[in-house]
């Protein structure tokens, strides 16, 4: 095949319009997918309004997708032509992109659908969960606690043999996580939104006792299925919050917990809306808490919309893409391939705009805002 049918736009703010662009030659490597739907995130609107990440014009975006692999380099053993597999494409790079009829990935960079999983389903893990992955695991130093089989394949070199280790082995993992330095405790701001839903059963497979988080009551029961311990309206006081998270509440009630707790923890908040609402209400939350003599975690998807600095407040900003983060892919589609299919993590409920061609209208709807569901579009 020559080319193939792909949104494309020729700069910031002009009509998106469907259009040919060139199929890419499949590399030793690689994996060519004939994309069947695709997730809808914020920066596919950014990058329409803004061009962000763009290096050449005409331009196409997408970070989410799935379809069936219809070629595969000399090099691939991992999966196969005929595989369902979702993805995440970078907007550097468009022929990983998604909003178009093939998209060219590293084999690394795939991870296989379970045979009872709808593909639309499947077309918006990516992203959202690897965010959620990287902020977690990435910039808190909480263990990971990845399947058998993915931590196989960890890189010798990667963060993820460093984690409360001394050997720098991978089959030294401590399982459980010794999760008492953050008191077991994680307060998730957003937690209806894509990558809150998957921070929550991240925090829940890694072993946290008390897992917070912020949402429309309408929310609140599905949270809870995904391992919510608390619920809290939108409108709650960052020290209604507090009060929960406290480790002293939570040797309170703590199951089986007979000895004392230490005070010297880490609070830790996740904002996975990444606002400066968000944001501020992290700081106020964190700066209800009083740790000794541990700095406060705030880790945010958006570090320019970090307030002030407060003494003892570490902020993190996350950059969670798989072509930046090459030591995570791998492992990270392993595991996710496993959690699926056991049922430890489930997809974002999803709501499906249309075809391609609407993608005017699912941008539009993206940029006002969804709650609990994640937008998806079909590529026929």
């Amino acid at each position: 095949m020559a080319s193939h049918r792909a949104l494309l736009f020729d700069g910031p703010g002009l009509p998106l319009e469907i259009r040919q662009r060139p199929t890419p030659p499949v590399g030793p490597n690689q994996v060519l997918i004939r994309i069947q739907a695709c997730g809808v995130n914020p920066v596919d609107w950014k990058t329409a309004d803004l061009g962000w990440c763009v290096t050449q014009w005409p331009a196409t975006m997408g970070c989410d997708g799935a379809g069936v692999i219809v070629a595969v380099g000399s090099d691939v053993t991992r999966v196969r032509v005929g595989d369902r597999v979702f993805m995440n494409g970078w907007m550097d790079n468009p022929d990983t992109c998604t909003f178009q009829e093939y998209a060219l990935m590293e084999d690394s960079m795939v991870g296989k659908i379970p045979d009872f999983m709808p593909i639309q389903e499947a077309s918006g893990i990516s992203m959202a969960s690897f965010t959620a992955f990287v902020g977690l695991f990435h910039e808190t130093g909480a263990e990971v606690p990845l399947p058998p089989n993915a931590r196989a394949h960890v890189p010798e070199d990667s963060f993820l043999n460093y984690n409360h280790m001394d050997t720098g082995a991978s089959e030294n993992y401590q399982w459980p996580p010794d999760l008492s330095k953050f008191g077991w405790c994680i307060t998730v701001l957003g937690g209806s939104s894509s990558v809150g839903q998957f921070m929550i059963q991240y925090a829940r497979i890694a072993g946290f006792r008390k897992i917070l988080t912020t949402a429309s009551p309408s929310n609140h029961a599905y949270l809870r299925t995904l391992g919510a311990t608390h619920c809290f309206d939108r409108t709650a006081t960052a020290s209604d919050i507090a009060a929960i998270a406290s480790p002293t509440t939570f040797q309170a009630s703590a199951v089986g917990t007979n000895q004392p707790q230490s005070t010297e923890y880490t609070p830790l908040v996740f904002d996975a809306i990444g606002s400066t609402q968000t944001a501020t209400m992290g700081v106020d939350i964190l700066s209800c808490l009083t740790p000794v003599p541990m700095s406060r975690i705030l880790v945010s998807p958006s570090v320019e919309d970090i307030p002030t600095v407060v003494e003892d407040v570490d902020y993190r900003g996350i950059y969670a893409l798989v072509g930046a983060l090459w030591d995570l892919s791998l492992p990270y589609f392993i595991g996710m391939e496993e959690w699926l299919a056991a049922g430890e993590i489930v997809p974002n409920r999803i709501q499906v705009v249309g075809t391609v061609e609407q993608a005017h209208e699912a941008l539009a709807m993206s940029r006002r805002g969804v709650s609990g569901v994640k937008l998806v579009m079909t590529m026929p």
